[in-house]
């Protein structure tokens, strides 16, 4: 059976085509009348003959104009549709692309090797406060939420770990963990609060002559520290006040590099402290908060995977979250190389925190403090346009 002869009814339709197709019929109905009946003489006749074709003529070309227009009109709707496809297929295609780097860095990042079903022990710090739910710190929430969310679902094994008891002024409590880490492991906060983190790596304290003793961690070039410090001239026998920071303590050549980082934020923790709990501090003048923390993945002894998240106090967590929530969603952050290369690494990073915003920004890696590591031996990374007078070279952590 043959095919049916395409029409295109969009032209009939039209209100134009339509009058003029009407005006030439008109006119051919009275040039039949005036041939008919001949009521004019013969020249009349002729010049009426005349301006009918005249008349034809440029209703056939109205037609002809028209019948153009509309398909003309037709392809331009035919190309829009067809750039609306191109655009859509071009979101489509950058879309996959993104989500193409996104997988590749978190691939990276936490040596999936391919393997996205690949399980990780997820070790956080929670407070049991008198309630049905844990209560969880705003900045290591936030850094967990963001490795939840890369991770494939079902691969995180969650491990909750009670804050660590603080004990009564002279009462020393030695703290076990219950629970080993297994081959892949990521740990949320500093390891004197998060002690499944300090089984392995423990907090370095600073003796009299202000150098760290690093206990268990001697294969690190900085580290999480804190020192007591009592009031001058105390003599009710209140209990000191412990300083955290970063140290750094690591040689380079010959000359052994030992410096705290400071957070500066310490002096509004203790004011906050004083206030007692259910009150808000609000840190004077200030219009934000700094901090800093640590990203590490590291092989530890046993050449099991670690990944820290950890900042000094709750503000660097959320610091170092940030800098990892850019990273895995294909935004260029400072450090990115080291981060998503092969090799162990551990950075110091640091942000800010503002108050009227509620959010952190100018997350970046210390200008200073990145390292790498290779046959057991740390290197620091230099970026030259922070440190162009500093040369490159292997450094060893101090013993």
């Amino acid at each position: 059976m043959p095919e049916p002869v395409p029409t295109n009814p969009t032209i009939l339709r039209d209100p134009s085509i339509v009058r003029i197709l009407e005006g030439t019929v008109f006119v051919f109905i009275l040039l039949c009348l005036a041939l008919y009946f001949r009521v004019l003489d013969s020249v009349v006749f002729l010049a009426f003959v005349g301006i009918l074709l005249t008349v034809s003529a440029l209703l056939v070309a109205l037609v002809i104009a028209a019948t153009q227009t509309i398909q003309l009109n037709k392809q331009k709707d035919e190309i829009s549709e067809l750039s609306k496809i191109q655009k859509a297929t071009k979101d489509t295609a950058d879309k996959l692309e993104s989500n193409s780097i996104i997988h590749d860095r978190v691939n990276r990042f936490f040596l999936l090797h391919g393997d996205v079903n690949t399980k990780f022990e997820l070790f956080f710090p929670v407070e049991y406060a008198g309630k049905p739910l844990p209560v969880i710190n705003q900045g290591d929430f936030y850094a967990i939420h963001v490795i939840s969310s890369r991770l494939k679902e079902g691969t995180i094994v969650n491990y909750p770990v009670p804050r660590k008891y603080k004990p009564k002024p002279g009462e020393k409590v030695e703290e076990k963990p219950d629970t080993v880490p297994g081959d892949r492991a990521i740990f949320i906060c500093r390891p004197d609060i998060n002690y499944i983190l300090g089984s392995l790596w423990k907090t370095w304290t600073i003796d009299a002559s202000g150098s760290p003793v690093k206990h268990d961690s001697y294969d690190l070039p900085c580290w999480f520290t804190e020192k007591e410090e009592r009031t001058e001239g105390d003599t009710a026998g209140n209990p000191p006040t412990v300083l955290r920071n970063i140290f750094v303590s690591y040689y380079e050549g010959a000359r052994l590099i030992q410096s705290p980082v400071d957070s500066p934020s310490e002096e509004f923790y203790k004011k906050a402290a004083e206030l007692g709990s259910g009150k808000k501090y609000t840190p004077g003048s200030a219009t934000y908060q700094s901090d800093y923390g640590i990203l590490a993945r590291i092989h530890d002894k046993d050449n099991k995977v670690r990944i820290i998240v950890a900042g000094i106090h709750q503000l660097g967590t959320w610091v170092v979250g940030r800098l990892l929530s850019r990273l895995f969603y294909g935004e260029t952050v400072d450090g990115m190389a080291t981060f998503i290369g092969d090799k162990d690494f551990i950075a110091i990073i640091e942000g800010k925190f503002f108050d009227d915003q509620w959010k952190v920004t100018d997350e970046q890696v210390h200008s200073k403090y990145i390292w790498t590591r290779e046959n057991d031996k740390w290197t620091r990374v230099i970026d030259p346009k922070k440190n162009p007078d500093v040369q490159p070279g292997p450094f060893h952590p101090a013993s």
